[in-house]
C-alpha cells in the first residue's frame, strides 16, 4: 500500500491499522440514550470485522447488480453510516447519502438523477414507503440493527480485495452526496477515493503562515470517518434516537471529557444561549460548520476557548486554510494550494466572489478538480470582502445567489440587514425579499416564545437600527414585515441553513398580498383627521414613523428627503382616502393636510361615488419624478438577423417599449421577413432602411432628427460574420458604423445608451492560465482571434469604451459565445448551414458521432430566445437608473451553467437514424475526408466546412466569467444548461 500523504487508499488503512495497533480506539459511542450513563469505545479492530460483515451483508442484498450501481441509505446518525460506506469500497459499490431531512421530491429527484434502485434503510424510519411512493421499481431494505455488526461473538470471514490496480482504485466512484439545496434543487456529486483524499494529501503542504486546518465538516462522512482513519482522532457520538439539541450536547461534553467540539453553527448558537460559560471554558478548542455564525455568539465564544470557523463545499470539500487567532475567527485565510482567488462582483462594490482555481503542483490537494475534472474554476458563488487592515484576511458575507436586483436596477445586498437582526432574541432567521420589486419586504421566523400579534411591533426598533446599516433602497418599511405561521416553518438543508428560494415559495401568496394589499386600516384610524380640520401634526408623525425624518409643517417634504420608498408606505397607509387629481401640488405637510380635509369633506357629499385608490396615480401625483414612466424608444440594428429578429420580437411585447426604430439595409425583405414572424403589424416598429457607414447612417434628414430627438437606447447587432474577411474590409463598413451610431449617441437628446453585441472572438487567444476572460476591456490586441471578425470586434470595443470616457455615453458590450435554437416555439430555427446542424449533417452522412466536441468537450451555449430576453432586460430594465462608471460596463452572454458533450451526444444517437456509433475526432476528421472523395451524398453541404472543421479540433476558448451578467439579467442567472430536450428539438426542426 502507498505510504505517501493523498495515495493512501481508505479502506487498506482501517485495515492495516487493525492488525498493526488493534486496540487503537476509532470512536465511542453511548450506552443509552443519556450520554451520563456511559460510552462503549469501538476499537479497530472491531471496526474492521463490523466493517467485513456489513460488506458480505452488502453483497448478498446487492446479488445480481452490475458493479458501481447506485444504493442509497437512510438511517439515524450511527456507525451504520461509516460500515456501509467503507463495505461499497470493498464490494464495488456506490452508496448514495441523502439528508433524512429531504422533501419526498428531492429524495425522488435524487434517485432518478443517480439511476438509483435499491434503498437500505434503518427500521427505525417507518416512514420509508411513503417518501418513495413515486417511485417506481423501487426495492427496499431494512438495515441490520447496529449491534448485531458490531457483535464480538460471531465470527466473520475478511473480505476479499478487489483485484485492481492502486491507480484504478483512486479513481473509482464510490460515494454520492449532494448539494444544500439551498438555492435550488439538490444536485448529487459523486467522490472517487482520489477526491476523498485530499484531507490526507494537506499533511504535506508547507505551513510557511502558520497552522494549518483541513477539516471538512459539512458532511458527517468527513468529521466521523475521514478524519478519525487519518488524523488519528477519537470521535465521541452523541445519542443515535435523541436529535441534537444544546441540553444533548451539553451532557456529551460534560460526560465524555472531550477536549474540543465541533457542531453545527445553529446548534452551537443554542448551547451558547442556554449553557454557561464554564462549558466552553473546559474545551481546548470549538469548531463552527455548516453555515454563517452569529458575530456576537462568535465574539462571546472566541473569549472563553479558541474558535474556529469553517467554510467548505459538497463539490469541493475544504480549501485549505490556516489556523487564526479567535479574535479573527470569522475571518478566513486562504492557503496558496487552495487555488484561491478574489474576484470583484458588480462596479464599486466591495464584494468579491470567492473562486477556485487549478494550481499545477497541487493537484491532489483539489479536490474539485478530482471531482470535476474537466473544470477549468469553481465558482463557488459564496461572497467574501477584504479584512479592513490584514489583506490576507477574508469574511465571508453570503451567496451571490442571494443578491436581489429590485425592478429598478437597485442591487440590495440582503447579509448585514439580514445578520442584524439575527442577533435579536426574538427572531429566530429573518430574509430580505425583492428581486423584481420596486422595494424590498423582510420575512421573520420567530423564537418559539415570541407572540405573533405583537410580533412587528416588538422587532420594528431592531429593524430601524438595521436600516441605518443599509442604504435607502435596501431599508424596511413597517408595512413591509411579514412574520412567518408557526405551521410553516422556514424551509432548511440537512446542516440547518435556511433555503432561501425554497422558503421564499413556500410563502409566494403571503408575500405576493403584503405587497399588492393595503395595510391594516388602524394607520388611518390612528391620524384621528376631522372635517373641519385636518390632523396636520398626525400627518407629520406618520411621516416620521416611515422615514425617521422631522419635519415642519410648511417644509418640503422632498428636499427634506423623503424618498419614493417613503412615499410608497405613507400612501398604502392612506389609501382608504380618495385624492382628488391636483394633489401633485402638494408638497408640504399643511398641504397634505388640507387635501386630506378636502377629500373627507367631499366624501361626504351625497352624489360622490366611493373610489377605489390607484396607489400608483397617487404616487405619481405626490411625486413628479415619480410620474408613470414613459415608454422607451430603442434603435436596433440588424434586426433581420436571427439574433436581431428575436430581440425585435421581446422589444414589441414589451409593455416597457413604446417604439421601436429598425435599421436595415432593404426595407422591403425586412418587412417581408417581419410578416413571416407576425411582426409588422406591430405599430410600435418603424422599418427604415439604412447604411450605417454612410454620414448621418444613410438616413432621410427628417428621419434622423426625429430619432436624435426621441432614442432611448441603441441596440447594435448589424455585423457581417465572415471569417474571410479582412480588417480593412471590416474597418470600412461595420467599424465605421460604430463611429456613425456614437456620433448619434453624442448628440443625441437624452444621450442614448448603447448596447454592443460583440463577440467572444475579441477575446479568443486570452491565455488561460491566468483564469476567465473578466467582464472588463482588455487592453492586449493579442487577445483577439486571428481573423478580421475577432479584431474588428475587439477595435469596436475600444471604440465604444473611449467614448463612455469621453462623452460619458453610457456603454454595454456584450461578448456573446456560440448562439443556439431557441427553447420555446419555432419561430427562431436554428439554422441548418451553421456548423452545428453540418457536424450532425455530416456525422448522419457517416454514420458516427465524433466523441470529442473540440478541444474543450464543453457545451456552454445560449438559446436564442433567453438571450434576446436577457439583452432586452440588459437594455432597458435597469439601464436608466443606474450609476454608470466613466467606462464600458462589459457582460458575458455564455451559459453560466455548462454541460459536457458526452452527457449530451446520446441524445443526437437516440434521436437522429443513421448515426450508429463513437469515434474519435481525429478519426471522424479522417473517415469524412474519404467520404467526401468516394461518394456523392444527396446532401453534402459540409464539405464548405471540412477546413473548418479541421481547426475545430484545436480551438480551445478560454472560460467566460459570467459574475456581472447573472446580476444585471435575470434570464441569465436563471438560465440552464442545455438539455437532451433540448437538443432533441432542435434535431426535429433540422428535418434529422
Amino acid at each position: 500500500m502507498e505510504d505517501i500523504p493523498g495515495q493512501r487508499l481508505l479502506h487498506d488503512l482501517i485495515d492495516e491499522i487493525a492488525i498493526l495497533d488493534e486496540g487503537r480506539i476509532f470512536a465511542s459511542i453511548p450506552i443509552s440514550d443519556d450520554p451520563v450513563n456511559g460510552f462503549m469505545d469501538i476499537t479497530y479492530d472491531r471496526f474492521a470485522v463490523a466493517i467485513d460483515r456489513t460488506a458480505w451483508w452488502l453483497q448478498k442484498t446487492m446479488r445480481g447488480r452490475p458493479r458501481l450501481e447506485t444504493f442509497a441509505y437512510l438511517g439515524r446518525n450511527d456507525l451504520r453510516y461509516q460500515l456501509l460506506i467503507i463495505a461499497a469500497i470493498k464490494t464495488c459499490y456506490k452508496i448514495l447519502l441523502p439528508s433524512v431531512r429531504n422533501s419526498s421530491y428531492v429524495q425522488t429527484l435524487l434517485l432518478d438523477k443517480t439511476d438509483c434502485r435499491t434503498v437500505i434503510y434503518d427500521s427505525a424510519n417507518r416512514n420509508i414507503g411513503s417518501a418513495f411512493e413515486n417511485v417506481h421499481d423501487l426495492k427496499l431494505i431494512p438495515m441490520p440493527d447496529l449491534d448485531t455488526l458490531l457483535d464480538e461473538q460471531a465470527a466473520v470471514e475478511p473480505y476479499p480485495k478487489i483485484a485492481e490496480s492502486h491507480n484504478d482504485a483512486l479513481k473509482r466512484p464510490f460515494m454520492v452526496l449532494h448539494s444544500s439545496g439551498s438555492t435550488g434543487d439538490p444536485k448529487p456529486i459523486v467522490y472517487t477515493l482520489q477526491s476523498i483524499m485530499t484531507e490526507d494529501a494537506h499533511r504535506s503542504l508547507e505551513q510557511t503562515e502558520g497552522k494549518l486546518w483541513y477539516h471538512e465538516l459539512e458532511e458527517r462522512v468527513w468529521f466521523q470517518l475521514i478524519l478519525p482513519v487519518y488524523y488519528g482522532i477519537q470521535v465521541v457520538w452523541g445519542p443515535a434516537n435523541v436529535p441534537l439539541n444544546p441540553d444533548i450536547a451539553a451532557r456529551v461534553i460534560m460526560a465524555s471529557g472531550v477536549n474540543g467540539a465541533i457542531f453545527p453553527s445553529s446548534i452551537l448558537e443554542a448551547v451558547h444561549e442556554t449553557q454557561p460559560s464554564a462549558l466552553f471554558e473546559s474545551l481546548d478548542f470549538v469548531f463552527s460548520a455548516g453555515s454563517p455564525l452569529a458575530i456576537p455568539v462568535g465574539d462571546s465564544i472566541a473569549a472563553l476557548t479558541l474558535l474556529h470557523n469553517f467554510i467548505g463545499y459538497s463539490e469541493a470539500t475544504a480549501p485549505p486554510r490556516y489556523l487564526l487567532e479567535s479574535t479573527e475567527w470569522k475571518y478566513h485565510h486562504f492557503h496558496p494550494a487552495s487555488g484561491f482567488r478574489a474576484e470583484p462582483v458588480g462596479n464599486g462594490s466591495d464584494l468579491y466572489e470567492l473562486v477556485i482555481i487549478p494550481v499545477r503542483s497541487q493537484t491532489q490537494s483539489q479536490s474539485v478538480f478530482l471531482i470535476f475534472p474537466n473544470l477549468e474554476e469553481y465558482r463557488t458563488k459564496d461572497l467574501i470582502s477584504k479584512h479592513p487592515t490584514k489583506p490576507h484576511l477574508w469574511l465571508h458575507r453570503g451567496r451571490l445567489d442571494d443578491l436581489i436586483l429590485l425592478s429598478n436596477g437597485e442591487k440590495v445586498d440582503p447579509h448585514a440587514t439580514e445578520a442584524s437582526l439575527h442577533t435579536s432574541p426574538y427572531i429566530r432567521s429573518a430574509l430580505i425579499y425583492g428581486t423584481a420589486r420596486t422595494h424590498c419586504a423582510l420575512l421573520v421566523e420567530l423564537q418559539p416564545q415570541v407572540e405573533q400579534i405583537t410580533a412587528v411591533d416588538l422587532i420594528w426598533p431592531l429593524v430601524q437600527d438595521a436600516n441605518t446599516l443599509v442604504p435607502s433602497h435596501a431599508q424596511i418599511s413597517k408595512d413591509m414585515i411579514l412574520i412567518a405561521q408557526t405551521s410553516k416553518p422556514f424551509c432548511r438543508a440537512g446542516k440547518g441553513s435556511v433555503q432561501r428560494k425554497m422558503t421564499f415559495n413556500s410563502y409566494k401568496k403571503e408575500l405576493s398580498a403584503l405587497y399588492n394589499e393595503p395595510p391594516d386600516d388602524s394607520y388611518s384610524q390612528s391620524m384621528k383627521i376631522t372635517k373641519d380640520e385636518p390632523n396636520v401634526d398626525s400627518l407629520a408623525n406618520m411621516l416620521f414613523s416611515i422615514s425617521g425624518i422631522k419635519l415642519q409643517p410648511d417644509e418640503n417634504i422632498f428636499t427634506a428627503g423623503v424618498d419614493s420608498r417613503h412615499a410608497v408606505s405613507f400612501l398604502r397607509r392612506v389609501t382608504q382616502l380618495w385624492f382628488p387629481a391636483n394633489s401633485s401640488s402638494s408638497n408640504t405637510v399643511n398641504d397634505l393636510g388640507s387635501l386630506l380635509s378636502g377629500t373627507l369633506t367631499d366624501r361626504t357629499a351625497p352624489n360622490i361615488p366611493e373610489v377605489k385608490v390607484d396607489v400608483d396615480a397617487i404616487i405619481g401625483s405626490l411625486l413628479p419624478k415619480m410620474a408613470k414612466a414613459k415608454k422607451e424608444t430603442i434603435l436596433v440594428t440588424g434586426g433581420t438577423g436571427s439574433l436581431g429578429s428575436t430581440i425585435l420580437k421581446q422589444l414589441l411585447i414589451s409593455s416597457r417599449v413604446g417604439i421601436v426604430w429598425c435599421l436595415v439595409r432593404s426595407k422591403d425583405a425586412a418587412i417581408a421577413k417581419f410578416k413571416d414572424m407576425a411582426l409588422a403589424s406591430s405599430d410600435k416598429l418603424h422599418v427604415l432602411q439604412s447604411n450605417l457607414s454612410d454620414p448621418s447612417l444613410g438616413l432621410h434628414h427628417v428621419h434622423y432628427q426625429d430619432i436624435l430627438h426621441t432614442v432611448d437606447t441603441i441596440i447594435h447587432c448589424a455585423w457581417n460574420v465572415n471569417f474571410n474577411l479582412t480588417l480593412d474590409t471590416y474597418m470600412k463598413a461595420d467599424v465605421a458604423g460604430v463611429l456613425n451610431l456614437i456620433d448619434l449617441s453624442v448628440q443625441s437628446r437624452k444621450g442614448a445608451n448603447i448596447i454592443f453585441t460583440s463577440s467572444i472572438a475579441a477575446v479568443a487567444n486570452w491565455d488561460t492560465q491566468t483564469g476567465p476572460v473578466p467582464e472588463e476591456i482588455i487592453h492586449d490586441k493579442s487577445v483577439t482571434a486571428p481573423s478580421g471578425y475577432g479584431q474588428s470586434k475587439y477595435i469596436a470595443e475600444h471604440l465604444l469604451d473611449n467614448a463612455a470616457k469621453t462623452h460619458g455615453i453610457p456603454v454595454t458590450i456584450i461578448r456573446i459565445g456560440q448562439v443556439a435554437g431557441s427553447l420555446s416555439g419555432n419561430d427562431s430555427i436554428w439554422n441548418k448551414h451553421e456548423w452545428f446542424p453540418m457536424l450532425l449533417q455530416a456525422s448522419k452522412n457517416l454514420g458516427a458521432l465524433p466523441k470529442e466536441l473540440g478541444a474543450d468537450n464543453v457545451v456552454d451555449w445560449v438559446p436564442i430566445d433567453v438571450l434576446a430576453v436577457a439583452i432586452v432586460e440588459v437594455s432597458i430594465i435597469s439601464h436608466r437608473s443606474r450609476t454608470w462608471p466613466i467606462k464600458a460596463e462589459v457582460i458575458h452572454a455564455v451559459n453560466p451553467h455548462t454541460v459536457s458533450w458526452s452527457d449530451l451526444s446520446s441524445s443526437v444517437l437516440e434521436n437522429i437514424s443513421g448515426i450508429v456509433k463513437y469515434v474519435p475526432y481525429a478519426v471522424w476528421i479522417t473517415q469524412l475526408k474519404d467520404l467526401g472523395q468516394q461518394t456523392k451524398e444527396e446532401d453534402m453541404s459540409w464539405m464548405s466546412l471540412l477546413e473548418w472543421f479541421q481547426e475545430f479540433e484545436k480551438q480551445k476558448y478560454p472560460a467566460m466569467s459570467v459574475a456581472q451578467a447573472v446580476l444585471r439579467s435575470g434570464a441569465m442567472c436563471g438560465m440552464e444548461p442545455i438539455s437532451g430536450a433540448a437538443m432533441q428539438k432542435w434535431i426535429k426542426e433540422w428535418g434529422f
